[in-house]
């Protein structure tokens, strides 16, 4: 093997490694939060616990964990959203993240609110806005937590959109069988 066959073997290998390497965290608590499908969505933690609150519902989840101390922030609450992904431009609101915090409570409040109409507001903070790619992405991290959250990319249409769409379908192949059929008539009446 030549000196540049090799050089390009060992590029291409340190290459892979870097574009397949996962971020490191130092985080002492992850929390991700998953909603790639319909129901509640998922929540998973390392390093600590969550409890998931009864008000959870499809497409929105509220949860809360342990933590010692006020808000490293200096505000009340923070929220994060995600866009739908648009070409050239920021689509529109799928997903709100709203993170709370209250003086003497020992515990973080977080909501994520992917329902068809978000109902959480923003927090005293709105800190970012990301376009949604299906991966998990950081929402925010402080005091030895992080947290993550990924959301799904194409929103499934609702029932009636469904029908919707099926109905124009049948009378667009309506209107061209008509056509073709009047079509085939008049070449049938030409000969």
């Amino acid at each position: 093997m030549s000196g540049t066959s090799r050089r390009s073997l060992l590029l291409g290998a340190v290459l892979g490694l870097m574009v397949g390497a996962t971020p490191r965290t130092y985080a002492d608590i992850i929390i991700t939060i998953v909603d790639l499908d319909e129901g509640i969505p998922t929540v998973s933690v390392t390093g600590g616990t969550v409890t998931i609150l009864p008000d959870s519902q499809p497409d929105f989840v509220h949860f809360t964990f342990p933590f010692a101390g006020d808000s490293p922030f200096g505000f009340n609450s923070i929220s994060v959203d995600f866009t739908e992904p648009l070409a050239g431009g920021v689509g529109p609101l799928s997903d709100r993240t709203l993170i709370t915090f209250t003086q003497g409570v020992p515990f973080v409040d977080v909501q994520f609110d992917s329902r068809d109409t978000i109902l959480i507001p923003k927090g005293t903070l709105f800190a970012l806005t990301l376009p949604e790619n299906g991966s998990p992405q950081n929402i925010t991290s402080f005091s030895g937590v992080q947290i993550l959250a990924a959301s799904d990319i194409v929103e499934v249409p609702e029932p009636s959109s469904l029908v919707l769409a099926g109905i124009g379908a049948l009378g667009l192949l309506g209107y061209f069988r008509r056509r073709r059929a009047l079509s085939t008539t008049r070449q049938g009446v030409e000969r």
